[in-house]
């Protein structure tokens, strides 16, 4: 203790607790619900809301929900018949190799 004294006396010293650092959004489980938000967004998309539709609904810009389209991650776009002749369409996100 009387070593750290000489450095820091009467100064603000940080402490980390050792754990592993978790990326942003982790902890609250905040990015994981941007994740689920920004997959609604696509899929409403898919469906054929448009750009100012979608804009309107999630209270975001249009560039902001172009981005969420057109962003690099790779979907495809899965389609299955449910009983009574109709067909159900999502899309899933690829993994990345």
């Amino acid at each position: 203790m009387k070593e750290i004294q000489k450095y820091a006396a009467g100064k603000l010293l940080y402490v980390s607790s050792g754990e592993e650092k978790r990326a942003w959004g982790e902890t609250s489980g905040y990015r994981e619900q941007l994740q689920k938000r920004n997959r609604m967004i696509r899929n409403k998309y898919a469906h054929g809301l448009t750009v100012s539709e979608l804009a309107d609904e999630y209270f975001l810009s249009l560039d902001s929900i172009k981005k969420i389209i057109y962003s690099k991650t790779k979907y495809e776009l899965i389609q299955w018949a449910i009983p009574g002749g109709k067909t159900c369409t999502t899309l899933h996100r690829l993994k990345e190799r």
